[in-house]
């Protein structure tokens, strides 16, 4: 077999071709505007997924994206409450604002886990993300007394960061 076709053999790499190509047709969906140009994007989600999986193979890192999308109603009630928080603290100046930098550190180091937690708990009330590492997150918060670190932990549990 040529070498450069062997990504695409085996049920794992099907599987994973199988997602991606319906995560970037979704991406299209958006894109477009759902005005039903779906036809077109076929070809462009199938050469996008060949892509990646020539660039990306999988890595079993498909449960972190199931665990991603169970998130995903809580998360947007979260940046609801987030925004709701930043303004009033913009409007109200008795509101506690004592900026800084606050270290997370994952308890087991993945790079995958650590981006996520970065930009999961990026939409959480007064809380920026600023640096990654394959061993934690550093946040910039509005204020230090914010359970910012509490709920990266949970974060990192929730995406089977934690041992």
């Amino acid at each position: 077999m040529p070498r450069g076709v062997r990504f695409l053999v085996g049920a794992r790499n099907l599987g994973s071709a199988v997602l991606r190509v319906l995560a970037l047709l979704a991406v299209w969906a958006v894109l477009t505007e759902g005005r039903g140009e779906m036809l077109a994007g076929l070809p462009i989600a199938l050469a996008a997924a060949v892509a990646s999986l020539a660039v990306l193979p999988p890595a079993g890192r498909w449960r972190i994206g199931l665990r991603l999308l169970a998130l995903v109603p809580g998360l947007f009630l979260l940046s609801l409450r987030a925004g709701w928080d930043v303004a009033l603290r913009a409007l109200r100046p008795g509101l506690p604002i004592n900026p800084g930098f606050v270290d997370f550190h994952l308890r087991r180091p993945d790079p995958a886990v650590a981006t996520a937690v970065a930009y999961l708990t990026t939409v959480m009330p007064g809380s920026l993300a600023v640096d990654v590492a394959s061993d934690g997150v550093r946040f910039h918060v509005l204020d230090h007394e914010l359970p910012v670190e509490r709920a990266a932990a949970d974060l990192e549990g929730r995406l089977g960061g934690s041992s």
